[in-house]
Formats: structure tokens, C-alpha cells, sequence
């Protein structure tokens, strides 16, 4: 591992080339410089005693509600704060709606020291009760920063197959064994067993599936029963675009005609968009041909 996390803002950086030297680099960041002057202030304030009343526990339910729907809704904390503001204008007979305050940094705190720990926990409960899940990861561009999930999906007896998040990370390293590593440490430091991991998915890169070197291979020395799950969307594509060169037709005028079959009535369009919902994608509007006066 070659990543460092300060446990006073949680910053991660990369210790493998500079070592102390990213540590001082860090620490003299403007947003470690505001965590400390945070930590001094509650400092001085954890000395005072507050006793929360029954409508204080109402106003931290109405925001930990709030905020908690704004995230699933995938709104930003932009949105929630214009949100509540107008909130407290519409229902200012209410006490609770007008000392409702979560602005960005709140929201956020939130979400990082309250919801997420929570579901983290619940997460974990109910792996120890399915025993048996299986673990993918992929890597994502963000700006300059490469960023990896590392999700699982398991069966509950209760509501199904279900998906959770156990660990989301950034590393500039994409090699099998900067994956690999990391997907033992995660597993090691949730108290997680290798053993249990049924399948390891991902997409079809060497860097995951290789015959030789890879992700999936480094995993099987260490748990021979692991399944491999590859991505049926790129086989799905491997397949369309290797079988369309095959095609004798035109298959953007296919597209053109089916999509005006489904858009020239009203009845139609509504069938076409209880179709995308039942298959859970958004529908998007397709450039065709319209005839011109």
C-alpha cells in the first residue's frame, strides 16, 4: 500500500515517491489548515453542556432525512441548501422547517461521519448473513484522478439480490497488483474472508482477465473456487459491432424507421416510455429526418 489518509480531514495521498515529503506537503494544504482551526474551535466549545429537547432530535431527524434523500436522489448539496431556504419561507409556521440549516459543509459532513458509517455497518451485517458475495471493481477518470470502486453483490433472504458500495478509493496505479492488494486490504479490513467471495467481475481488459497476469488470476492462487463473472455489456458489444459488418442492409435506416414507428402517435410514445421504465434506462431523443416546408 502506498497511500497515506489524514485522519483529521481524511485526505488521501499517494507516499510512494515523495514519502515524508507528501506527509508536509499535506499538511500544509489550505483544507488541512481549516480542519485544524475546525478541531481547535470544537475544542474550546466541547467543555459546554447541552441538553437537546424533544424538537432539537425532530430538527437533526428532519435534516440527517433530508440530506439522506437528496443523496439517493443524486441532487447536489447546492440544491438541498436553495431547498430547505425555500422550505423555511413556504411552511414558516413550522419551528422545525425554519431551523432546518444544511448548507454544503453540513450536508456533507453528514453523509461522510453519520450515513455512511451507518450503511457501511448494515452492509456489513447482512454479508455475515449471506455468507457468500461476489466482489467487482473498475476504474474511472475523474479530472486527474483515477478512482475505484469496489462493490458487492450478495443475496438477502429478505429483499432479494442486492449491491452495496465497500470501499470507493483513488490510486494512480492500475496495475493487477495495485488492484489485487487493495481488494485484500478492503476485505481484511472489514473482516471480510477471501473464501467467501463467490465471483470477481469487472470489464474484459487484460489488466483484469489476463491468462497470465491479472486480477482475476492473483485471486484464484489465493481462492481457487472464485468464479469469473466478465462484463456481458462489452460481450454484448463485441458482438453487435462484429455482426452489423455482416449485415447486407442499412442499419442506421432501421433505426430511423423504428424510431418513427413509435414516435408518430401519442399511444405509441407512452408504450415506448413504459418500456424504458420497466428496463430502468433513460429514453433520449434520436435524429432522424423531418420533412421541411
Amino acid at each position: 500500500m502506498f497511500e497515506g489518509q489524514c485522519r483529521l480531514c481524511q485526505a488521501t495521498f499517494c507516499v510512494k515517491l515523495d514519502g515524508r515529503g507528501a506527509v508536509l506537503s499535506h499538511s500544509i494544504t489550505a483544507k488541512h489548515k481549516s480542519s485544524i482551526n475546525l478541531q481547535r474551535q470544537n475544542c474550546i466549545m466541547s467543555g459546554l453542556k447541552k441538553t437537546n429537547s424533544k424538537e432539537d432530535d425532530l430538527i437533526t431527524a428532519a435534516e440527517l432525512t433530508t440530506v439522506y434523500h437528496n443523496v439517493k436522489l443524486h441532487h447536489s448539496y447546492n440544491s438541498l441548501d436553495c431547498g430547505n431556504k425555500l422550505s423555511a419561507i413556504l411552511y414558516n409556521d413550522s419551528s422545525i422547517a425554519k431551523k432546518i440549516s444544511c448548507g454544503w459543509t453540513k450536508s456533507s459532513s453528514l453523509v461522510e461521519n453519520v450515513l455512511a458509517p451507518a450503511a457501511q455497518e448494515w452492509l456489513l451485517l447482512e454479508l455475515e448473513t449471506a455468507t457468500y458475495f461476489s466482489i467487482g471493481t473498475d476504474s474511472s477518470n475523474k479530472g486527474h484522478l483515477k478512482m475505484f470502486p469496489i462493490v458487492v453483490q450478495y443475496f438477502c433472504k429478505d429483499s432479494g439480490i442486492k449491491r452495496g458500495l465497500l470501499d470507493f478509493y483513488e490510486d494512480p496505479f492500475e496495475s493487477s497488483d495495485a488492484i489485487t492488494e487493495r481488494i485484500l486490504a478492503v476485505l481484511q479490513e472489514n473482516k471480510l474472508d477471501l473464501e467467501n467471495v463467490s465471483a470477481f467481475s469487472a470489464d474484459n481488459a487484460a489488466v483484469n482477465f489476463g491468462k497470465n497476469v491479472s486480477v482475476y488470476q492473483k485471486l484464484k492462487t489465493r481462492h481457487a473456487g472464485i468464479v469469473k463473472a466478465n462484463c456481458n455489456c462489452h460481450i454484448l458489444h463485441n458482438c453487435i459491432k462484429y455482426a452489423l459488418k455482416a449485415v447486407t442492409f442499412d442499419i442506421e435506416a432501421v433505426v430511423l424507421k423504428t424510431y418513427a414507428q413509435f414516435s408518430a402517435y401519442a399511444k405509441r410514445v407512452a408504450e415506448l416510455k413504459t418500456f424504458f421504465e420497466f428496463v430502468e434506462i433513460e429514453n433520449s431523443d434520436v435524429l432522424r429526418h423531418v420533412p421541411t416546408r
